[in-house]
């Protein structure tokens, strides 16, 4: 899947751009959550679901990591 190539670099990114924003985050929440950024971003369709099984959260992980990487980006 394109996403897991790109969803990686953003995970990096994060972690060197945002040290304050990983702390205390599980890291497989919030590479599900770069994931699914990248595929809807890159035109791939995948569900909160299949993100959250492939990295072993829930869907509601998925989801609140997300907004919170979409709103950490609006503020850069």
């Amino acid at each position: 899947m394109v996403a897991e190539v790109v969803g990686g670099n953003l995970y990096e990114r994060l972690r060197r751009e945002h040290r304050f924003y990983c702390m205390g985050k599980k890291p497989s929440g919030l590479k599900a959550a770069c994931e699914y950024l990248e595929a809807i971003l890159a035109g791939v369709k995948v569900t909160q679901r299949e993100v959250a099984e492939k990295y072993g959260v829930t869907t509601v992980t998925v989801r609140n990591r997300y907004r919170e990487i979409v709103l950490s980006l609006i503020h850069i």
